[in-house]
């Protein structure tokens, strides 16, 4: 690097820089949560949730969004 390319290098700056804003996060029941990872696990599709066959995972009785029982 010449000294010509050194003076043209703009100064790096000490201060921090602000954390980029994000979207204000939403606040969701356990519920919620878990039938989101459903449509996760599923590649976004709610009907693949809908007929989910993986019986074995502890989340499968939640899938649709509702405890297990009625209990709403």
């Amino acid at each position: 690097m010449s000294v010509s390319n050194i003076e043209k290098t703009p100064a790096v700056s000490k201060t921090p820089s602000k954390p980029p804003t994000s979207r204000k996060k939403t606040i969701r029941t356990p519920i919620a949560s878990i039938r989101a990872k459903c449509v996760d696990c599923a590649g976004g599709s709610r009907a693949e949730v809908n007929s989910c066959e993986l019986t074995d995972c502890p989340l499968w009785p939640y899938r649709m969004g509702k405890r297990p029982g009625g209990d709403a």
